[in-house]
């Protein structure tokens, strides 16, 4: 024959089956997209939480072919945000004094 034939195991590479790398579906709550379907492998996401959130993690995700198809990292999460975390006898403290102040001048 006039062609290449490249062969795999004594068979004809035309013939065998080959599975696509790909990286498993992803459901991350709170982000602006939520979920995304199995991706292949050299794919990049990029993470982005909701208004109120924040990223606990990497802000994007590289599917690997390491591992028949991984992500690159672990999966992160968003939180709510918070702010500023005061303990309970600090803000009863700044309550007390401004009734104080306030109220009995």
């Amino acid at each position: 024959s006039s062609g290449i034939n490249a062969e795999y195991g004594g068979q004809d590479t035309a013939s065998q089956s080959y599975r696509t790398l790909s990286c498993p579906a992803l459901t991350i709550p709170n982000t602006i997209v939520g979920s995304w379907p199995e991706q292949t492998v050299g794919t990049t996401l990029e993470i982005e939480c909701m208004t109120n959130y924040t990223l606990q993690g990497v802000s994007s995700l590289n599917c690997s072919i390491e591992d028949n198809g991984s992500w690159s990292d672990s999966i992160p999460t968003c939180e709510t945000s918070t702010g500023i975390k005061i303990s309970n006898s600090f803000t009863m403290g700044i309550l007390i004094l401004f009734f104080r102040y306030s109220f009995f001048d």
